[in-house]
């Protein structure tokens, strides 16, 4: 059997064809016949739209590398005659808003626009209520290829974090982004400053963040939570009598 695998230019002479629909031609995974009667499995990148002309490389069992050339095998299409401008671009939107693939066909002698669908009476009756003619043909099947496809490129863009290296140098003014042994991860920094609040601040930035502030912070309520806490806070404790020292009135 003959795996072929990659697409590759067409050489002058190639050693057999495989004749495929347009349904077969979209799969990437294919076991079929080549014009020798040969066998031949196709494994090809995933989303692989082959097209008549192009032309793949394989190789045998036996190791012999051949080439294959792909041709378009004529299939029931519904082949569509417009009248005029208008009646062709109603068809076309009527047609594009149900996602349906469209061949575009050579403008006919007498003006009419042609455009071909696959074979489908359900919407050969819609064209025809739109006013155009409809009629069925088998012809090679070839679609028009999506607007944003590029033609089948993969530009292989990768936008992760560590794919790109910029070279951006930042220099802001005698900060050179380079710190130096003063600079590093301690960011130890004696400021002995005072602060409108009246009392000194004496503190280093060792990522140790002790504070000596000079006055006393009030007693915490273990009651209530923590300043700076996300739990929430609890509901007030209510005041119950103790049934013992009970002196009000009871039902007897």
């Amino acid at each position: 059997m003959l795996t072929l695998k990659d697409l590759v230019p067409a050489p002058a002479k190639v050693d057999a064809e495989l004749h495929l629909p347009y349904e077969l031609r979209e799969k990437s995974r294919l076991r079929a016949k080549l014009s020798t009667g040969e066998e031949a499995a196709l494994f090809l990148v995933r989303g692989t739209v082959l097209h008549g002309g192009d032309c793949l490389k394989g190789t045998a069992d036996d190791g012999t590398v051949k080439i294959v050339r792909i041709v378009a095998a004529p299939e029931a299409v519904h082949v569509i005659e417009c009248h005029d401008a208008d009646e062709f671009a109603r068809c076309a939107y009527h047609l594009g808003n149900r996602h349906t693939m469209v061949m575009f066909l050579p403008r006919m002698e007498d003006g009419h626009y042609v455009l071909a669908i696959r074979s489908d009476k359900v919407l050969m009756d819609m064209i025809e209520g739109l006013g155009a003619h409809a009629s069925e043909q088998m012809l090679p099947f070839e679609p028009e290829g999506g607007a944003y496809s590029g033609g089948g490129h993969n530009h292989g863009h990768s936008h992760g974090r560590d794919d790109h290296d910029h070279g951006h140098k930042h220099a802001h003014g005698d900060h050179d982004q380079k710190h130096g042994p003063a600079h590093e991860d301690k960011h130890e920094h004696d400021h002995d400053h005072k602060h409108d609040h009246g009392h000194d601040h004496d503190h280093k930035h060792g990522h140790d963040h002790a504070h000596d502030h000079g006055h006393a912070h009030p007693a915490h309520d273990p009651d209530l939570p923590h300043p700076g806490s996300r739990m929430p806070v609890h509901e007030p404790k209510i005041h119950r009598p103790d049934p013992a020292k009970w002196t009000g009135t009871q039902d007897k």
